[in-house]
């Protein structure tokens, strides 16, 4: 009963939650994402001592709505509580928000832990929808009009991506008969891979695009930097979200890497993703619109990860979605505090934050360790796990995307340096809390990496003194040849002061979801090719 009360219990609250006097609310929601939370952390405590759980609800297998959690649903579970909870705290104690708000937030966590309960591709494509729907309309909550025209190219992006999954739903029902992940894992060994080509190539256009591969990426800035959006929905579209088009390329990668081999393919999309991602990033001075587009790095970075032969690498991809959704979110809690104190986006405009705002200053910091990668922070621990590749080619790619990444919060960093401002701003105990709990989170998750990776991932992995000295020298050495980068080169050009546009407008953006395809398929198509 677990799994759907973790389904069941937020959406119905929701209502409550609308409907309801407003002081009620606020405690009815911290009561409501405390127990969520604690159901999870139960949930994941029973799996990883007494294994998966599947529930049926009266139907057989492979019909009705299944529910399935495994140890790696559980953890993805967990985080989705734990995030939800920690946002709720930064948004509604002491202020209470508005109603709708509420509402639409609530229905969103329900959702997303639909997603990663169901083991059938059609509950998991209508839970998507109707999220895209709810998230759209956070997109939009403000009602300003770059906030309107970013949520409705969210919403017809998302369309487009899902009509992909749908199509691809469609002709592998066709060939398989089932929907269900364990069901259609064994129907597929006795299909060619002729027959499920056009299915894998459409379900998989679909999951890139929730991934925000390159080239079809462009959507992302706009949903989760847009100016209007409320940072809580910014730090849980761009922390947890779109963990779920993740989650789903692991599911689907796992039924049909038998029947195709794209690992190589999916490695250098991740690659180039990932720098593709930096160098937009380098590119903004609008520290929300860095943030997102160090998204789409980063899950590149996850997706090369999944994709390599090794297993230590593949397991520090799995630890990299964790850590990226602790300092991504962190990061962007932050920033909303600093927009608002300094009335301001522009990363040049906004300085002396350790003096001025030194909570806000030291979450910021923490934050950037955490993504850099730092010595003893929890980057630290699952890129030294994804570089254990065994191949030089592999391994310089990801110290390239690291690097790359330094360079962009070196200029991200200069916010916190500088003359103190008297700033005007409402300090709020829980926000506060908030960062101080997640910023702690970083730095402990990369200190007991050890027992977290055999916690979660039921996996024993130590770094040696000596490897985990080389990986500080790199580090070191990548951070000082990130500032003499930036301070010789890229703070000299005069056009990177007001931040280039990549943004697309909706027709451009399907011509580059066509792009996907084609790649998808032209790749698919060459790995079924003898020799």
């Amino acid at each position: 009963m677990e799994l759907y009360f973790l389904i069941i219990l937020p959406i119905f609250t929701s209502l409550l939650l609308y409907l309801l006097p407003g002081k009620v609310t606020t405690w009815l929601g911290s009561f409501l994402y405390l127990a969520v939370f604690g159901v999870t952390v139960h949930l994941f405590y029973r799996v990883r001592f007494g294994g998966e759980i599947v529930t049926t609800g009266g139907s057989p297998d492979f019909l009705g709505i299944s529910l399935y959690c495994d140890l790696t649903a559980s953890v993805f579970l967990m985080l989705v509580g734990f995030l939800f909870l920690c946002v709720f705290l930064y948004t509604n104690l002491p202020v209470r928000v508005n109603k709708l708000y509420s509402f639409l937030f609530t229905v969103l966590e329900g959702l997303i832990m639909l997603i990663f309960l169901s083991r059938d591709l059609f509950n998991i494509y209508v839970a998507i929808e109707v999220s895209a729907i709810c998230c759209g309309v956070l997109i939009m909550f403000k009602r300003e009009s770059r906030s309107i025209y970013d949520g409705l190219i969210y919403l017809l992006t998302n369309i487009t991506g899902m009509l992909f999954f749908l199509l691809g739903i469609g002709l592998v029902y066709r060939q398989c008969g089932v929907l269900d992940f364990d069901g259609l894992a064994a129907a597929a060994a006795y299909r060619t891979p002729q027959e499920l080509l056009l299915a894998y190539v459409f379900l998989m256009t679909g999951v890139c695009m929730k991934c925000a591969l390159f080239p079809m990426h462009f959507w992302l800035p706009a949903a989760h930097g847009t100016p209007g959006a409320p940072t809580a929905v910014s730090a849980i579209l761009s922390g947890l979200y779109i963990k779920s088009g993740v989650y789903l390329f692991i599911r689907l990668q796992a039924v049909f890497s038998p029947v195709f081999d794209m690992d190589v393919f999916f490695f250098w999309a991740g690659v180039v993703t990932a720098l593709a991602g930096i160098v937009m990033a380098v590119c903004q001075c609008d520290i929300k619109l860095i943030l997102a587009y160090h998204t789409i790095s980063q899950v590149g970075l996850i997706i090369a990860g999944l994709s390599t032969s090794n297993p230590v690498s593949r397991f520090g991809a799995m630890l990299h979605i964790i850590n990226h959704a602790l300092f991504k979110s962190l990061l962007f809690l932050a920033a909303g505090l600093l927009i608002t104190a300094y009335g301001t986006r522009n990363v040049y405009k906004i300085r002396g934050v350790m003096k001025s705002m030194p909570a806000a200053g030291m979450a910021v910091l923490a934050g950037i360790l955490g993504i850099t990668g730092a010595p003893f922070f929890n980057g630290s621990i699952s890129k030294y796990m994804l570089s254990k590749t065994d191949n030089s080619v592999v391994d310089f790619c990801f110290l390239i995307i690291n690097f790359g990444t330094i360079l962009s919060f070196v200029k991200f960093g200069n916010m916190l340096f500088g003359e103190k401002k008297e700033l005007t701003y409402t300090r709020n105990f829980f926000s506060t809390f908030v960062l101080a709990l997640l910023s702690l989170l970083c730095l402990a998750t990369g200190l007991f990496a050890g027992p977290f990776l055999s916690l979660f991932f039921q996996m024993d992995f130590s770094v040696g003194l000596s490897g985990y000295l080389v990986k500080s020298l790199i580090w070191a050495g990548s951070f000082l040849l990130a500032i003499l980068f930036y301070k010789k080169i890229l703070s000299k050009i005069k056009r990177l002061k007001s931040g280039i546009d990549f943004s697309l407008d909706m027709n451009h953006i399907a011509l580059c979801t066509g792009a996907g395809f084609l790649l998808i398929l032209g790749a698919c198509f060459l790995s079924l090719l003898p020799g």
